[in-house]
């Protein structure tokens, strides 16, 4: 050793590093494939769009509505309590699980664009009208539990443009609602 300092890894051990930790990557964001065990972090990150100091976004919005029109707005994670607050974009998309389709289309493979590579056409489960029902019973005690007395729960997806200087928030504009009665 006459000046050197000790080469403390191989070049292969670091081309072997660079492929255990770039694959993983390249998997996840070339496929719908998520590979295991990989660590990609950070986890459930996303870049927000910022165009001339707003930021557009999408926002639940749900409300018990009384016999006289009066809205009183609900959280939605705390009305679907103990439901994990992941579903509540399913449920949402559902109707509450109030509608009487089928069948849904599903997308396999790779995602591009929201567009899928094939789309296919599978059966879906029908709930029976004891569990619609029951479903309103407990959608009901739920709405009760957070001190309202609505007949009716309205749910919509409002789209939202946030000043990001200020925070002030505007709705942009107002999605379609989905109404349960709640007799």
């Amino acid at each position: 050793m006459t000046g050197q300092a000790p080469v403390l890894f191989s070049r292969r051990f670091t081309w072997t590093l660079l492929g255990a930790l770039v694959l993983p990557l390249l998997v996840r964001l070339f496929t719908t494939v998520e590979p295991f065990p990989a660590m990609l972090l950070p986890s459930g990150a996303n870049l927000v769009r910022v165009v001339g100091g707003t930021v557009t976004t999408g926002a639940l919005v749900v409300a018990a509505v009384d016999a006289r029109g009066n809205e009183r707005r609900l959280e939605p994670a705390a009305l679907i309590d103990p439901i994990p607050t992941q579903y509540l974009s399913a449920i949402f998309r559902d109707g509450f699980g109030f509608e009487r389709k089928d069948s849904q289309r599903i997308g396999v493979g790779t995602h591009h664009l929201n567009r899928s590579t094939l789309q296919l056409e599978v059966p879906r489960h029908v709930p029976s009208d004891a569990d619609r029902q029951e479903l309103i019973r407990w959608l009901r005690a739920r709405v009760n539990v957070r001190g309202s007395t609505g007949t009716r729960l309205v749910a919509r997806r409002d789209r939202l443009k946030i000043v990001v200087a200020t925070g002030k928030t505007r709705v942009v504009q107002k999605g379609p609602e989905i109404v349960v009665e709640l007799p």
